[in-house]
């Protein structure tokens, strides 16, 4: 099993069609120790006992009872061996699920995931173990019991976005440093790119404005930000204004023309376009699909 979901796209096998598979694994079967894999997924492993041995990028690494172990997309692998103990919990996000649910912008574990080339592990104490193993089962119980569309899937992303802030604290709790591990100059400039766009990209909605703030062209800009997310600049732009837009319609008490004057658009006309364009749903569908 392991070596299916992470080694195969998940958009059409999927269950629920979601790009995101969670699983736990509890019985050792069909396991090729010969054969070797490419990773089509970032994955996530939560090693629950037992133990298990990889081969990943040519290095050999052995795997134990509350090892969180994150593993970045087109990893070379293969299983050596498995303890008859081994049992695990397993999390791949397809490239499309990144993308759709905005990952990139918001959550620095999978700029890592992007800009790294080999996997990271940290070991756990039994506490935050325990809370993983917790967050682990939330998040399993939201994506197979997808039933409104619209309800399950925010509540599934708060879930993954609590998911993946926690790893992010617990590699800077273990292993004393952030995530970041090798950062090269150009994955330096993405990271900027993306921590400036959390902060203003209310108010600013221009790969120009992003550009002067790092003091490149927006042509070297947007060449570097296609060339590590496959995203352009103004595209993140857009999903960082969009994940804005649905954290404010979440709240009834603001209207849409206020949301629309908070996030610089000229009109809530023009606010109402931008988000229907890229959500399919008018800001007044939208937030009466989550009541």
């Amino acid at each position: 099993m392991i070596q299916y979901f992470i080694s195969n796209k998940l958009e059409s096998e999927n269950e629920n069609k979601t790009g995101l598979f969670v699983s736990f694994i509890k019985q050792i079967k069909g396991w090729n120790t010969d054969k070797s894999f490419k990773t089509a997924n970032f994955t996530i492993l939560l090693i629950r006992s037992g133990s298990i041995e990889f081969e990943m990028n040519d290095r050999i690494q052995e795997f134990t009872a509350q090892e969180l172990v994150l593993v970045p997309k087109d990893t070379n692998y293969r299983v050596i061996s498995i303890d008859e103990q081994f049992q695990a919990c397993i999390m791949a996000f397809s490239w499309e699920y990144v993308v759709k649910e905005h990952l990139i912008v918001h959550q620095e574990l999978f700029f890592h995931f992007l800009n790294s080339v080999n996997y990271s592990s940290v070991s756990l104490d039994t506490a935050d173990f325990k809370l993983m193993l917790s967050l682990f089962k939330v998040i399993y119980l939201k994506n197979k019991t997808a039933v409104h569309p619209v309800n399950n899937g925010e509540s599934t992303h708060h879930t993954i976005t609590l998911f993946l802030h926690e790893i992010r604290i617990l590699y800077t709790k273990y292993q004393k440093s952030d995530i970041i591990f090798s950062r090269t100059r150009k994955g330096l400039l993405v990271s900027q790119f993306l921590s400036q766009i959390n902060i203003h990209c209310k108010e600013q909605h221009s790969v120009e404005f992003f550009a002067n703030a790092l003091c490149v062209t927006p042509a070297h800009l947007n060449k570097i930000v296609k060339k590590i997310t496959h995203r352009n600049a103004k595209d993140l732009i857009s999903e960082a204004l969009i994940t804005k837009a649905k954290e404010l319609l979440e709240n009834p008490e603001i209207t849409i023309v206020d949301i629309a004057d908070e996030l610089e658009f000229s009109n809530a006309s023009s606010f109402s376009t931008f988000f229907k364009k890229r959500t399919a749903l008018s800001p007044s569908e939208y937030r009466s699909k989550i009541k």
